[in-house]
């Protein structure tokens, strides 16, 4: 039993100083259906995500050209997955600091941009690795936690990209008070090379999409970090997701959903240790990328229409092969200044600058106050696109 009285499955308690860890059984898991969730409900839950991912993956391919710019998503992600957590930076605030190469706010609030940047750092980084042919393992989980964490001093005790050597708890002010306690630390690498092994062996019973779901509630029961548990556990979920083919870039950012509905989250990823919670987390997980993929498809396409505006906007004015690089750059970061834009197209200053000039008189750009000094501009129309719902 656990602590309400509900009888505790898929692990075990085991005792330790002060109270009880929970111990996760080895993967693969036994999964047992439900009157709100069986076999046949689970599969059309399963499907529609599948479609709503074949979706978004078609429009990407139709969109091609800019939108074949991971960095959006990748930021958007990551600003998601650490707004779960509990930082407050925006997408719009990330996007702006890159821009001016990390203007300070002052406030504590630039230790929070810093950490949002790792996070996408993170991500960016491991989905190179897996797409250039690497395996999921403990050395790409490792190195992701190491990239997440790397020079903030809020984690200045911790050893960036190694397992945890004492025992953590979620909630409360220590084990007794806690709402989960995870496996003792002695207990983290066994769990561990099982859950790679799992995601390793790709095949089974369970489709790719429940894998992935499986994989990331196991790791979320494990905590295998001293802390950014979540961030790493979100960052892994993708990876699985590229290394099953389900996509080919990060443009799913199943974060946001996540977050519009994060206690709903934190229910379900407890659900499998109650009798056939694992099929209710596999439900949650599907419907989480079915309607993220239907969001990211329309998304995607006001993108791609957005793109052909400004082509249109642009043609006369200069190059098509600099129409090319100055969309691209928008969509990269609709922040832009004109050193960003020298860079993207290799045009002097003199013709940035009139560039520049003809992109805020045509409505596409607009001046920024910014306390650099720089000058700073933004691409309106492309911004509000991207922080839709952020």
């Amino acid at each position: 039993m656990d602590g309400g009285g509900q009888m505790i499955v898929g692990g075990r308690q085991v005792p330790i100083p002060g109270g009880c860890a929970f111990v996760p059984d080895s993967l693969p898991p036994r999964v047992t259906y439900t009157a709100e969730v069986d076999g046949e409900e689970m599969g059309r839950r399963i499907g529609r995500a599948m479609e709503g991912i074949g979706g978004l993956r078609a429009a990407g391919a139709r969109a091609g050209g800019a939108l074949a710019h991971r960095a959006p998503y990748l930021a958007r992600e990551a600003v998601a997955s650490s707004r779960i957590e509990g930082t407050s930076t925006t997408l719009d605030e990330l996007l702006r600091r890159r821009a001016l190469a990390g203007e300070p706010h002052g406030d504590g609030r630039d230790l929070m941009a810093m950490e949002v940047e790792n996070n996408a750092r993170a991500l960016e980084d491991a989905m190179g690795l897996v797409g250039g042919g690497a395996p999921i393992d403990l050395g790409i989980i490792r190195r992701a936690h190491r990239v997440l964490v790397a020079g903030l001093p809020q984690y200045g005790a911790m050893a960036p990209g190694e397992f945890r050597d004492a025992q953590n708890w979620i909630g409360g002010k220590g084990v007794a008070d806690a709402t989960y306690v995870p496996p003792p630390p002695g207990m983290v690498v066994p769990l561990m090379e099982n859950l790679v092994s799992y995601i390793a062996a790709g095949s089974g019973s369970a489709s790719p999409l429940a894998r992935c779901a499986i994989a990331h509630c196991q790791f979320e029961s494990i905590h295998p970090f001293p802390d950014g548990n979540g961030r790493v556990g979100r960052i892994l979920t993708l990876l699985m997701m590229k290394k099953y083919g389900l996509l080919d870039t990060p443009a799913l950012d199943i974060s946001r959903y996540l977050l519009r509905h994060r206690f709903r989250y934190y229910d379900m990823l407890r659900a499998p240790r109650r009798q056939g919670g694992w099929a209710q987390w596999i439900a949650f997980f599907a419907d989480a990328c079915a309607a993220q993929a239907t969001e990211e498809i329309s998304s995607m396409k006001m993108l791609g229409s957005l793109c052909e505006e400004y082509r249109g906007r642009l043609e006369g004015i200069t190059s098509s092969a600099s129409v090319t690089r100055v969309i691209g750059r928008i969509v990269a970061n609709p922040y832009v200044t004109t050193t960003s834009v020298m860079e993207a197209t290799g045009m002097g200053h003199a013709d940035s600058l009139h560039l520049m000039r003809k992109l805020v008189e045509g409505g596409t750009l607009e001046d920024v106050p910014a306390a650099t000094g720089t000058r700073l501009y933004v691409a309106p129309e492309m911004m509000r696109i991207l922080a839709h719902g952020d």
